[in-house]
């Protein structure tokens, strides 16, 4: 079974800057939504902490492992976001001034392919369904910290309606007959 929770707040979350695969630190808020995440995940008997490679998931997934007493995380590049070159770097203003309208399809879920250049739907799909679901399937308990667009990859391959995931806001998973499958929608 897996926690997944997407990364603490990055700087480029906080100025409303798409990262995509860009490698934005933490803010101080960030940190300390961590560590409050570590705080309510004293009693769900965690026993292993994987994140993304990237540093705003990485530097989450160590202050939890930290505090929970866990080695430190291992990192799988398969967590990463999805790449998009074309909005990556990019404001939510700037976005929409060139690709008028496909911002608010995306944050209503109704957008699979982003601009050209960007990882195919399939592909990120492909990757990041594979990485949860070996994860998922085992006896232990692993806490997963990565992004906004795995918690799409998770909804498209459980059949869940869209939901805008916050960060830190996260979804318990585990594997049925080696399909993955949603748990219960968490509040670590």
């Amino acid at each position: 079974m897996i926690l997944m929770v997407r990364h603490g707040e990055s700087t480029w979350n906080a100025e409303h800057r798409w990262a995509a695969q860009a490698d934005p630190p933490l803010t101080a808020n960030g940190r300390t939504g961590a560590h409050q995440l570590a705080e309510r995940l004293c009693d769900r008997s965690i026993t292993g902490v994987v994140s993304s490679d990237l540093r705003r998931a990485s530097a989450t997934a160590a202050i939890v492992a930290d505090h929970l007493g866990l080695d430190h995380p291992r990192h799988d590049a398969s967590l990463r976001e999805r790449r998009c070159d074309a909005w990556s770097g990019r404001t939510s203003t700037e976005i929409e001034m060139s690709h008028p309208g496909l911002l608010a399809r995306w944050r209503r879920g109704d957008l699979r392919e982003l601009p050209h250049p960007s990882e195919p739907w399939d592909h990120f799909r492909t990757r990041v369904a594979s990485a949860l679901t070996a994860l998922a399937d085992g006896n232990s308990r692993w806490l997963v910290v990565g992004h906004a667009g795995l918690f799409r990859v998770v909804e498209s391959v459980c059949g869940l309606e869209h939901r805008r995931m916050g960060n830190l806001d996260g979804l318990w998973l585990r594997t049925v007959d080696g399909r993955l499958v949603s748990a219960e929608v968490a509040a670590p």
